[in-house]
Protein backbone atom coordinates (compact mmCIF):
# COMPACT_ATOMS: atom_id res chain seq x y z
CA UNK A 1 0.00 0.00 0.00
CA UNK A 2 2.68 2.42 0.61
CA UNK A 3 4.39 1.75 -2.15
CA UNK A 4 0.89 2.71 -4.39
CA UNK A 5 0.99 5.63 -2.57
CA UNK A 6 4.48 6.98 -3.59
CA UNK A 7 3.81 5.97 -6.71
CA UNK A 8 0.66 8.19 -6.94
CA UNK A 9 2.41 11.42 -5.13
CA UNK A 10 5.53 11.32 -7.54
CA UNK A 11 3.45 10.99 -10.39
CA UNK A 12 1.08 13.93 -9.19
CA UNK A 13 4.83 15.55 -8.52
CA UNK A 14 6.06 14.39 -12.54
CA UNK A 15 2.57 16.09 -13.90
CA UNK A 16 3.15 19.40 -11.27
CA UNK A 17 6.48 19.83 -12.98
CA UNK A 18 5.47 19.11 -16.04
CA UNK A 19 2.97 22.00 -15.96
CA UNK A 20 5.30 24.13 -14.18
CA UNK A 21 8.22 24.10 -17.16
CA UNK A 22 5.56 24.30 -19.19
CA UNK A 23 4.53 27.89 -17.64
CA UNK A 24 7.72 29.00 -17.61
CA UNK A 25 8.59 28.42 -20.90
CA UNK A 26 5.08 30.52 -21.60
CA UNK A 27 5.51 33.28 -19.57
CA UNK A 28 9.81 33.45 -18.26
CA UNK A 29 11.02 32.79 -22.51
CA UNK A 30 13.97 35.30 -21.53
CA UNK A 31 14.93 33.64 -18.11
CA UNK A 32 16.70 30.55 -19.61
CA UNK A 33 18.00 29.29 -15.38
CA UNK A 34 14.24 29.55 -14.38
CA UNK A 35 13.83 27.10 -17.98
CA UNK A 36 16.69 24.68 -16.90
CA UNK A 37 15.69 24.75 -13.05
CA UNK A 38 12.36 23.63 -14.17
CA UNK A 39 13.81 21.22 -16.65
CA UNK A 40 15.83 19.86 -14.05
CA UNK A 41 13.04 18.90 -11.79
CA UNK A 42 10.92 17.00 -14.61
CA UNK A 43 13.73 14.98 -14.64
CA UNK A 44 13.89 14.47 -11.31
CA UNK A 45 10.42 14.15 -11.21
CA UNK A 46 10.42 11.64 -13.68
CA UNK A 47 12.98 9.32 -12.29
CA UNK A 48 11.35 9.31 -9.07
CA UNK A 49 8.37 7.69 -10.66
CA UNK A 50 10.25 5.46 -13.08
CA UNK A 51 12.26 4.23 -9.83
CA UNK A 52 8.69 3.51 -7.86
CA UNK A 53 6.89 1.84 -10.73
CA UNK A 54 9.78 -0.07 -11.63
CA UNK A 55 10.50 -1.23 -8.10
CA UNK A 56 6.26 -2.29 -7.47
CA UNK A 57 6.17 -4.20 -10.79
CA UNK A 58 9.43 -6.36 -9.76
CA UNK A 59 8.02 -6.30 -6.76
CA UNK A 60 4.57 -7.97 -7.82
CA UNK A 61 6.89 -10.22 -10.65
CA UNK A 62 8.47 -11.70 -7.34
CA UNK A 63 5.20 -12.00 -5.28
CA UNK A 64 3.82 -13.80 -8.62
CA UNK A 65 7.17 -15.83 -8.56
CA UNK A 66 6.42 -16.75 -4.67
CA UNK A 67 2.93 -17.80 -5.40
CA UNK A 68 3.91 -20.30 -8.34
CA UNK A 69 6.63 -21.78 -6.10
CA UNK A 70 3.96 -21.71 -3.16
CA UNK A 71 1.27 -23.28 -5.73
CA UNK A 72 4.14 -25.88 -7.12
CA UNK A 73 4.97 -27.10 -3.60
CA UNK A 74 1.38 -27.29 -2.31
CA UNK A 75 0.46 -29.52 -5.04
CA UNK A 76 3.64 -31.84 -4.45
CA UNK A 77 2.71 -32.13 -1.11
CA UNK A 78 -0.86 -33.01 -2.31
CA UNK A 79 0.31 -35.62 -4.21
CA UNK A 80 2.20 -36.80 -1.64
CA UNK A 81 -0.87 -37.27 0.62
CA UNK A 82 -2.51 -38.98 -2.33
CA UNK A 83 0.21 -41.41 -2.33
CA UNK A 84 0.21 -41.84 1.76
CA UNK A 85 -3.39 -42.45 1.06
CA UNK A 86 -3.38 -44.90 -1.49
CA UNK A 87 -0.53 -46.67 0.50
CA UNK A 88 -2.87 -47.04 3.69
CA UNK A 89 -5.81 -47.97 1.46
CA UNK A 90 -3.61 -50.90 0.15
CA UNK A 91 -2.53 -51.93 3.45
CA UNK A 92 -5.70 -51.80 5.02
CA UNK A 93 -7.17 -53.69 2.08
CA UNK A 94 -4.22 -56.45 2.56
CA UNK A 95 -5.05 -56.29 6.48
CA UNK A 96 -8.46 -56.72 5.76
CA UNK A 97 -8.08 -59.75 3.41
CA UNK A 98 -5.65 -61.35 5.87
CA UNK A 99 -7.95 -61.20 8.88
CA UNK A 100 -10.94 -62.01 6.55
CA UNK A 101 -9.23 -65.83 5.54
CA UNK A 102 -7.89 -66.28 8.99
CA UNK A 103 -11.57 -65.97 10.31
CA UNK A 104 -12.94 -68.07 8.08
CA UNK A 105 -10.18 -70.32 8.96
CA UNK A 106 -10.79 -70.60 11.84
CA UNK A 107 -14.83 -70.51 11.68
CA UNK A 108 -13.86 -73.91 9.94
CA UNK A 109 -11.89 -75.54 12.54
CA UNK A 110 -14.75 -74.41 15.37
CA UNK A 111 -17.05 -76.39 12.82
CA UNK A 112 -15.45 -79.22 12.89
CA UNK A 113 -14.42 -78.79 16.13
CA UNK A 114 -18.66 -78.30 17.20
CA UNK A 115 -19.28 -81.76 15.06
CA UNK A 116 -16.52 -83.98 16.41
CA UNK A 117 -17.71 -82.63 19.94
CA UNK A 118 -21.22 -83.45 18.76
CA UNK A 119 -19.87 -86.86 17.70
CA UNK A 120 -17.77 -87.59 21.19
CA UNK A 121 -21.25 -86.72 23.27
CA UNK A 122 -23.08 -88.80 21.02
CA UNK A 123 -20.85 -91.72 21.34
CA UNK A 124 -20.48 -91.27 24.98
CA UNK A 125 -24.15 -91.28 25.35
CA UNK A 126 -24.29 -95.19 23.57
CA UNK A 127 -21.92 -95.73 25.74
CA UNK A 128 -23.49 -94.97 28.78
CA UNK A 129 -26.18 -96.90 27.70
CA UNK A 130 -24.10 -99.99 27.12
CA UNK A 131 -22.90 -99.54 30.76
CA UNK A 132 -26.10 -99.69 31.75
CA UNK A 133 -27.14 -102.73 30.18
CA UNK A 134 -24.24 -104.43 31.44
CA UNK A 135 -24.55 -103.30 34.49
CA UNK A 136 -28.39 -104.34 34.44
CA UNK A 137 -27.18 -107.36 33.02
CA UNK A 138 -24.19 -108.21 35.30
CA UNK A 139 -27.07 -107.62 38.49
CA UNK A 140 -29.63 -110.28 36.99
CA UNK A 141 -26.75 -112.16 36.83
CA UNK A 142 -25.34 -111.96 40.40
CA UNK A 143 -29.12 -112.73 41.29
CA UNK A 144 -29.40 -115.60 39.22
CA UNK A 145 -26.08 -117.20 40.33
CA UNK A 146 -26.85 -117.21 43.59
CA UNK A 147 -30.19 -119.05 43.39
CA UNK A 148 -28.05 -121.22 40.60
CA UNK A 149 -24.68 -121.88 41.02
CA UNK A 150 -22.98 -124.25 38.49
CA UNK A 151 -24.95 -123.99 35.26
CA UNK A 152 -25.72 -120.33 35.71
CA UNK A 153 -21.93 -119.72 35.54
CA UNK A 154 -21.79 -121.04 31.57
CA UNK A 155 -24.41 -118.74 30.88
CA UNK A 156 -22.91 -115.68 32.37
CA UNK A 157 -20.02 -116.56 29.81
CA UNK A 158 -22.55 -116.26 27.05
CA UNK A 159 -23.91 -113.51 28.43
CA UNK A 160 -20.71 -111.73 28.51
CA UNK A 161 -19.52 -113.02 25.28
CA UNK A 162 -22.59 -111.21 23.83
CA UNK A 163 -22.48 -108.20 25.74
CA UNK A 164 -18.76 -108.18 23.75
CA UNK A 165 -19.64 -108.85 20.90
CA UNK A 166 -21.88 -106.22 21.05
CA UNK A 167 -19.66 -103.43 21.76
CA UNK A 168 -17.49 -104.68 19.20
CA UNK A 169 -20.59 -104.11 16.57
CA UNK A 170 -21.24 -100.83 17.60
CA UNK A 171 -17.31 -100.14 16.76
CA UNK A 172 -16.81 -97.02 19.13
CA UNK A 173 -13.55 -94.41 17.72
CA UNK A 174 -12.65 -92.56 20.94
CA UNK A 175 -9.30 -91.93 19.46
CA UNK A 176 -7.98 -88.43 18.61
CA UNK A 177 -9.03 -87.39 15.27
CA UNK A 178 -6.23 -85.49 14.92
CA UNK A 179 -4.00 -88.70 15.24
CA UNK A 180 -3.80 -89.36 11.44
CA UNK A 181 -2.26 -85.83 10.56
CA UNK A 182 0.94 -85.50 9.73
CA UNK A 183 3.48 -83.31 11.78
CA UNK A 184 3.64 -80.79 8.89
CA UNK A 185 -0.44 -80.73 8.50
CA UNK A 186 -0.90 -79.51 12.67
CA UNK A 187 2.34 -76.90 12.37
CA UNK A 188 0.13 -75.69 8.71
CA UNK A 189 -3.29 -75.81 10.98
CA UNK A 190 -1.39 -73.81 14.37
CA UNK A 191 0.18 -70.90 11.64
CA UNK A 192 -3.30 -70.55 10.31
CA UNK A 193 -4.88 -69.77 13.47
CA UNK A 194 -2.20 -67.36 14.64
Amino acid sequence: MKHKFSFIGFSLFFLLSIMMEAYCLLETRNDLISIIGMGVVVLISAYLVLDVGITQLDGLRKNEANDSCNYESLNKKLEEMENIQKAIYVSTKKSYNLIDDKLFVITKLLEEQKTLNDTIIMYGSKYNEILENIQSSVLKNNEVSKRESGNDNIKENNENQSVDEKLAALDIDMSDPNKKLSPDEIALLFNQLS
